[in-house]
């Protein structure tokens, strides 16, 4: 009677949640130092585990079958009760994917399968209520949000599993886990938290593990192929974590999906994918940014290639395998290693202007072709003109016959030597690229008035 019952919250939450209260023991910090602890629980029990199980769904397909349920929850206090839930069964979770500690483990231990079910279920019910601005604020008002966050990047990567029939329960926990994140990054003080957590590194190796080749198999079809079964479901959480890392930015432009702006996580993703890559997260459709991740390709405004894609994978893994004992810091020392030393050395001598690869605009020959991926050649065309002029200015041989440039031209001067994906603001005329330069503003003169129109412009003379 789901249409009768939507109409109506749910009258015992106070009691249900009060059969979900954690005993002393398995709350206190030393269950995470001293895994015995835990493994004595009454938590970890074949029966109170199943009695868990049960509880959560409850609570789970209350919120589901209405809304209303989901601030009933949040105004009972649900949250700090599932956190600690969540928090509790992860560790349990890790201790049964735990070979050294199988020898230990009491007769009457529950199953990993009822473990999982009860983290799914939680986490499944803590992103539908992220949904909700109050539910948004009941995460931040936790006692220790940082170690919310820390878990639920776990959730996201799924490092507390090891075994197979594990991890194929934990690919719904995953699901749900990155739902949240999306909910989640309405708020900017969880977005900050969530970077800090490390979940930035998991949701950009799940984007590298798109299959382009199944992109029209869903995990309904083909039930007696576990392969594009399996596929499909990395393809989904591919799409899922696209879209939370543009949210997690602050990008997307569809209205439903506006959240905070956050420059220093965009900066940092800009050096992680490349800004032209990194620009495709604002895009509802996830398809493109996706395909491009996980192809070769090479375009005036696009370079994405196999030996990229592995100096990526590689970085991840060293930021994974760093990050492993450290537990929550600051987005600036997060993203540190990215925003100050990480550069992909195929692309390093790379000539970038007003966001075009000028070697590769060169080799199309101009023309047409060479512009259509470029969505504004009137720009492209006046900021070559400035490089030029900078250039020259800059060069001891042409300084008594500098160039003109507007004030403004002149306040957004910079480095020399910008190269491998941000704009270089002028380079020594003796470079070979400056040449590429000069080609590339030959070959626009060839297009019926575009330079004619930027001679026009105040910013050059």
């Amino acid at each position: 009677y789901e249409k009768e019952m939507m109409q109506y919250k749910y009258p015992a939450y106070q009691l249900l949640l009060s059969c979900l209260g954690m005993p002393s023991p398995s709350s206190s910090t030393d269950t995470e130092s001293d895994p015995a602890v835990a493994l004595e629980s009454c938590l970890f029990k074949a029966s109170r585990v199943d009695f868990v199980r049960t509880a959560v769904e409850l609570v789970f397909q209350t919120c589901l079958v209405s809304p209303m349920n989901a601030e009933e929850l949040v105004s009972e206090n649900g949250i700090p009760v599932l956190e600690s839930l969540l928090d509790y069964y992860i560790r349990a979770a890790r201790l049964l994917s735990d070979e050294k500690s199988h020898k230990s483990l009491p007769a009457n231990i529950a199953t990993e399968k009822a473990i999982l079910d009860i983290i799914s279920h939680i986490v499944h019910t803590i992103a539908g209520v992220a949904f909700y601005e109050n539910g948004r604020s009941a995460i931040l008002s936790l006692s220790e949000p940082s170690r919310f966050c820390l878990n639920w990047t776990s959730c996201v990567s799924g490092n507390f599993v090891v075994s197979k029939p594990g991890k194929d329960a934990a690919s719904s926990i995953k699901k749900f886990a990155l739902e949240g994140v999306s909910n989640m990054a309405k708020a900017s003080e969880l977005q900050n938290l969530l970077v800090g957590s490390g979940i930035v590194w998991p949701l950009t190796k799940n984007m590298l593990n798109y299959d382009p080749t199944l992109e029209d198999v869903s995990t309904t079809e083909n039930d007696d192929d576990d392969m594009n079964m399996s596929q499909a479901t990395t393809n989904s959480q591919a799409r899922l974590s696209a879209r939370a890392l543009g949210m997690l930015c602050g990008v997307l432009r569809e209205a439903s999906l506006v959240t905070p702006a956050n420059p220093v996580l965009l900066d940092a993703l800009q050096r992680l994918l490349t800004t032209p890559i990194a620009r495709m997260l604002r895009n509802k459709r996830t398809l493109e940014l996706l395909r491009t991740l996980n192809t070769n390709i090479e375009t005036p405004v696009r370079i994405w290639n196999i030996q990229m894609r592995q100096e990526l994978s590689s970085c991840l893994e060293k930021l994974d395998k760093e990050r492993s004992n450290i537990g929550f810091r600051s987005v600036e020392e997060e993203l540190k290693t990215i925003t100050t030393s990480f550069q992909y050395q195929t692309v390093r001598d790379e000539l970038i202007i007003a966001g075009v690869y000028i070697r590769v605009f060169n080799s199309m020959g101009g023309g047409r072709e060479g512009l259509r991926e470029i969505a504004n050649t009137t720009k492209f065309a006046k900021e070559i003109m400035i490089f030029i002029a900078r250039s020259l200015n800059e060069d001891s041989e042409f300084s008594s016959r500098s160039i003109t440039l507007s004030s403004k031209i002149k306040e957004q001067g910079g480095e020399a030597e910008s190269f491998g994906d941000a704009d270089a603001k002028y380079i020594p005329v003796n470079d070979p690229r400056f040449v590429m330069a000069i080609k590339a503003l030959r070959l626009l003169v060839r297009v019926d008035g575009l330079v004619d129109d930027v001679l026009c412009d105040d910013d050059v003379q």
